[in-house]
């Protein structure tokens, strides 16, 4: 009776850390103009969440709302991500990343640029539907010496290896492609914007570096690999977050919500730039304590409350 009991409060401590991101999730999209929104609902135990994504093109910038109900009770989480600009830049002290003192070559803003309208389409990858969103916007006003910044995003309506990575259903793929002639002593960096309504913050996820915000039990993130495809091969990605306060110029209209971060994604010389980040929202991992996470620390005593209750059933045979 122990075991069983042992068993169940595993699955009871385990199971709701992957509820929100391993459910299948029902997917619809709308489009309007330059703008595409995709709404993606489930519900568990009689909570229903939904997961807002919204495009604008025009405004080169991804807005994600996540919103939780059961019964009066609500829970709301918001992140921003907007791609600001590509800057060209003498690297001065040879370090491979941009900044402020690093003499800047070219710049474009992103939201300045002319691009395609958005287009989506349905995709099936490993086992799962949903839908891929693109759009090319032309740097340099289409002159010589110009390029492209090529954006498209996957969503799925449940998990599924894509590229040789895990995407969960509340979790948005982004595909970067930088198309840019060559460059001789210079390099690029992407400048992107990750905000919330509360505090953002920089760190590391599983090999990866990310942004994030943490709020109701919810982390909304902006991830990316420290690697990125340069001209066909895997190559190095470095990067650097700055407040908007420290040396980033910012239009008064460009921001609504406040704790903005600014991350420049930093290349290798290259004509051609490819890179995955992702952008979702997650639970939050329970607290730790004395440095162990607490899923750990209850696993290990269900683990011994299992080993106690065998050991006394064997005990107890054998005095029988």
């Amino acid at each position: 009776m122990l075991v069983v009991f042992a068993v169940s409060l595993v699955v009871l401590l385990v199971m709701p850390a992957f509820a929100l991101a391993d459910r299948e999730r029902e997917l619809e999209v709308e489009i309007e103009d330059w703008e595409i929104s995709i709404e993606s609902r489930c519900t568990i135990n009689g909570k229903t969440n939904e997961l807002s994504i919204e495009f604008d093109a025009d405004e080169a910038e991804i807005e994600i709302e996540y919103e939780e109900e059961s019964g009066t009770a609500e829970k709301e989480m918001e992140l921003e991500v907007e791609f600001l600009r590509l800057i060209e830049y003498q690297d001065n002290n040879g370090d491979g990343i941009y900044n402020a003192g690093d003499l800047i070559i070219k710049e474009y803003k992103v939201r300045d640029s002319t691009f395609t309208t958005p287009t989506h389409k349905r995709v099936r990858i490993d086992n799962s539907t949903g839908y891929e969103i693109s759009c090319v916007y032309t740097i340099g006003g289409g002159t010589i010496g110009g390029g492209r910044l090529g954006l498209k995003f996957i969503i799925l309506n449940e998990s599924a290896n894509v590229s040789g990575e895990l995407l969960k259903p509340t979790w948005m793929k982004i595909n970067i492609t930088i198309d840019y002639p060559e460059l001789s002593d210079t390099l690029l960096c992407l400048e992107i914007g990750v905000e919330s309504e509360v505090e953002t913050e920089g760190g590391s996820n599983e090999g990866l570096e990310e942004l994030r915000a943490q709020l109701h039990g919810y982390v909304g993130f902006f991830d990316w690999e420290r690697q990125a495809m340069v001209d066909g091969t895997i190559k190095d990605v470095k990067s650097v977050i700055m407040k908007t306060t420290e040396n980033v110029e910012r239009d008064s209209d460009e921001t609504e919500l406040e704790n903005e971060r600014i991350v420049y994604l930093c290349y290798p010389r290259g004509e051609r730039i490819i890179h995955d980040p992702i952008v979702g929202i997650r639970e939050s991992a329970l607290p730790g304590f004395l440095g162990v996470p607490m899923t750990v620390w209850y696993i290990g005593i269900v683990v011994a409350v299992a080993a106690i209750a065998i050991g006394i059933m064997l005990y107890a045979r054998k005095r029988k």
